[in-house]
């Protein structure tokens, strides 16, 4: 009797295992909810619209990088960025989630292939990403400072991009070398900035990385981001 009874006991258990297991899966885009802990996980694992906005990032990031390509180390690099300095401070506040994940889902629309668009998301206005910039093999070894940012409009340096290279000029009339005609080749992260110094006209654009200290300019050796900020 005893044995029948806890044979019972150890089946329901085992039942109710499974059912936990089918309604926790084991991956939901960026988070893996098997194996992570904390606020932010519990959130986005058991959340109501939250496991479909992170398996979107997920798609959106995996799209993002095919795209650029030559540029994926650099989506990569922002993405674990963006999970700590964004996504983290959240914590388990839905709404709060909800409103970065929308936001980091916006600011990579652009670059991907328009069949890749998550068109039935409400998608707020913010800076959208144009390009991620390689680190350049030629500047390697360059020194490197702390996190540098200029906002202005693209132009072609010396009026031709491609002989003279791509730079912003800033709202003050200083003038930042983005792309060196020197660092560039015909990769899908250098051709997306080609085509938008072409089309630009007098949009304004943030570009994103890190300093040079010697120079007082953008670190060619490290990951530039271009963002078309919103009109």
């Amino acid at each position: 009797m005893m044995d029948r009874a806890l044979g019972f006991l150890v089946s329901a258990l085992l039942g109710c295992l499974a059912l936990f297991t089918l309604a926790v899966p084991a991956r939901t885009g960026t988070v893996d909810c098997e194996a992570a802990t904390g606020p932010v996980a519990s959130a986005v694992c058991h959340g109501k619209t939250l496991p479909e906005l992170d398996r979107q990032l997920q798609v959106s990031l995996g799209a993002a990088k095919a795209a650029l390509s030559d540029g994926a180390i650099c989506l990569s690099e922002d993405e674990a960025r963006w999970e700590a300095e964004v996504r983290k401070p959240c914590g388990d506040n839905e709404d709060c989630l909800r409103r970065v994940y929308l936001e980091r889902l916006a600011a990579l629309n652009e670059v991907l292939p328009e069949d890749r668009r998550p068109a039935e998301l409400d998608l707020p206005q913010v800076p959208v990403l144009v390009t991620a910039l390689p680190p350049a093999p030629e500047a390697k070894g360059e020194p490197v400072g702390g996190p540098f940012a200029v906002t202005g409009q693209l132009v072609e340096k010396g009026g031709d991009a491609e002989a003279s290279g791509i730079a912003i000029r800033s709202l003050v009339g200083r003038t930042t070398v983005i792309l060196p005609a020197a660092h560039a080749n015909d990769g899908p992260a250098h051709a997306a900035l080609v085509a938008a110094v072409k089309s630009a006209g007098e949009t304004l654009f943030r570009i994103e990385g890190n300093m040079n200290p010697t120079t007082g300019s953008l670190a060619m050796n490290k990951c530039r981001f271009v963002y078309r900020l919103p009109e």
